[in-house]
């Protein structure tokens, strides 16, 4: 799945990203590629002059990720976005001889 410039243009970002996450498979990966507002602020005021309900920072993306369920694979660099890579963890696999667990 891919987000780029998204989470600023929704209202509600943790229940769109909650429906996310729910529809994913498990082990699934999400590319986030979002401005952030803490070292981009012109480009985040542009995004809301443009009509975005919100401008985002790093720290702000992270926590709803995380509040989700999501958890980061790999951060990259790449200014003035805040780029990573996140993952839906994939569910545990009982061997049939421990099927009796479920």
């Amino acid at each position: 799945m891919l987000l780029f410039e998204k989470i600023p243009h929704i209202v509600d970002p943790l229940t769109e990203l909650r429906c996310l996450y729910r529809v994913m498979k498990p082990g699934g990966a999400v590319l986030v590629a979002e401005p952030d507002a803490s070292s981009s602020p012109a480009y985040s005021a542009a995004l809301v002059a443009l009509g975005a309900p919100h401008a985002v920072t790093k720290n702000e993306v992270m926590n709803f990720l995380k509040t989700t369920g999501f958890k980061l694979w790999r951060e990259i660099d790449l200014p003035p976005y805040y780029t990573s890579i996140w993952r839906k963890p994939a569910s545990l696999e009982l061997s049939p001889v421990d099927r009796w667990m479920e």
